[in-house]
């Protein structure tokens, strides 16, 4: 919401003299997306937190002296830890890996639903989220993505996410959303939806040559960019990722 409210001009169109808070969460907030806002609209405290309702509430908040996308520290009565999906390992800061999370009003399980609570909390009372995310030196913390989300090319676990702030840095780009197709040989090739500002005039070509020479090989745009008139969206407002994949399985199929 806050990209599309940025693309869209409305926050510098009108007096929001009246609003003093905004509070993020739910999907991550771009660095450069919440340091646009802070820029804007100075007199605004814009914060983002990270929690889940398995968990209670908030696990970290980000509070006005945290760097820009980050999502604060852990708060109290909260223990996280970030382990090394491949050997169980706790890893250090600036490492990304899953995030372990446990808290003092923890749910105790998923309703008559055993098989999801036991692949979720471990023995231990730790809560494994599904997010990859890491603890910097100052122990705030960032998230990259859902690791169901990663995209896999030649061993390589690729971040939608990474690749969707290069395209919405793209000034003709509102939204962007980036899902893997079916490759025989190469098990997934990106390939983003793209929703742009009316009137523009930008081509695929352009976007990949984008993504091409910002990233390193392995996140190219080897599947192409597909324009979109909108996104399907979820209930809660989010892109639904999980028509992205189906159109994507047709589009491999093709």
């Amino acid at each position: 919401m806050i990209n599309r409210f940025l693309k869209a001009g409305y926050i510098r169109k009108y007096s929001l003299s009246s609003l003093k808070n905004i509070i993020c969460g739910g999907a991550i907030l771009k660095p450069k997306a919440q340091e646009e806002m802070r820029c804007i609209l100075p007199h605004v405290e814009m914060l983002q937190g990270y929690g889940m309702t398995e968990l209670g509430g908030l696990a970290t908040l980000q509070l006005p002296h945290h760097k820009a996308g980050s999502c604060g520290t852990v708060v109290e009565n909260v223990q996280m830890k970030v382990i090394d999906p491949e050997n169980g390992n706790v890893l250090g800061p600036n490492n990304p890996g899953e995030l372990w999370i446990t808290t003092a009003i923890i749910m105790n399980g998923y309703y008559r639903n055993p098989e999801a609570t036991k692949s979720t909390i471990d023995e231990e009372g730790w809560l494994h989220s599904g997010d990859v995310g890491y603890f910097d030196e100052d122990d705030e913390l960032f998230i990259i993505d859902r690791i169901k989300e990663l995209i896999k090319y030649r061993g390589y676990h690729i971040s939608p996410g990474e690749v969707e702030g290069v395209l919405m840095s793209h000034p003709a780009v509102i939204e962007a959303a980036v899902v893997g197709v079916p490759h025989a040989l190469d098990d997934e090739h990106p390939v983003a939806y793209v929703t742009k500002m009316p009137g523009a005039k930008e081509t695929e070509q352009e976007l990949i040559d984008l993504v091409a020479n910002s990233m390193m090989d392995q996140y190219k745009l080897r599947a192409g960019v597909i324009f979109l008139d909108a996104f399907p969206y979820t209930g809660s407002g989010k892109i639904a990722r999980k028509e992205l994949k189906t159109m994507a399985k047709i589009l491999a199929v093709e």
